[in-house]
């Protein structure tokens, strides 16, 4: 298991690679935040990442671009911290995707934020991958994922979950998608409904907690395929 340490705030490099905003740290661990994200990257990016106004949080920005959060080295972790935010995806054409991808050494936690897109019309996804830490507790996640493939499901977890609780999934393709490496999460007080296909989808991942789910007016509102001892107490599943 990846242990998260406390972190060390050190200059972290951020460089545009084509549609792409790569963000990692040169040495130490790094702690990026929804207010310091449009000055690190537009310093050299203009652009890039533009400011909004949100009815649900005090601070909002629109990206442009996929973010990549990654390690610099080989124990550099480089931390992303939403809280109290708004955090808009703009996708320019339908397979053109402006996701945030968190890596092996990446951390990615949101509190009390809310995660969108640009244009309904035009989803994004969150694409946590093996080796990485990710948490998320009481924020709204919506319109994100497009299509039944691999990084366009909408909130993917390759790695587990190690706190997920009181959110709402809603509007985009599968609420949340737990598959590969995501075993032994525990997920609390959510509510996946509303999605075109699911609101929570396993795919060969393993002994998961699943409290308090509400999962209506999905395609599917529950579904598993090759996954095991997984517990669900307390679920609300209708007009699925």
């Amino acid at each position: 298991m990846v242990v998260l340490l406390s972190p060390v705030l050190v200059q972290a490099k951020a460089e545009l690679s084509g549609t792409t905003i790569n963000i990692w740290s040169e040495g130490g661990s790094h702690v990026e935040t929804c207010n310091t994200l449009m000055s690190s990257i537009n310093t050299t990016y203009p652009n890039a990442v533009l400011p909004c106004i949100s009815p649900f949080a005090g601070y909002c920005i629109s990206v442009n671009s996929t973010i990549n959060i990654t390690r610099g080295g080989a124990t550099n972790w480089t931390n992303f911290s939403v809280n109290g935010c708004e955090l808009r995806m703009n996708r320019s054409a339908s397979d053109s995707a402006s996701n945030i991808v968190i890596t092996s050494w990446g951390n990615f936690s949101v509190t009390s934020s809310n995660i969108t897109t640009n244009d309904s019309a035009r989803h994004s996804a969150i694409i946590i991958q093996p080796n990485s830490n990710f948490s998320m507790v009481n924020s709204f996640v919506s319109e994100m994922g497009w299509a039944n493939a691999a990084s366009r499901r909408g909130l993917e977890l390759n790695s587990p979950a190690f706190a997920f609780s009181n959110n709402t999934l809603t509007n985009g393709y599968n609420g949340i998608t737990l598959y590969g490496d995501a075993n032994s999460s525990v997920l609390n007080n959510i509510s996946a409904s509303s999605n075109a296909n699911r609101g929570i989808s396993l795919s060969s991942s393993s002994n998961n907690t699943f409290t308090g789910i509400t999962a209506n007016s999905n395609y599917n509102g529950i579904y598993t395929y090759e996954s095991s001892n997984n517990t669900f107490t307390g679920i609300t599943a209708n007009s699925n």
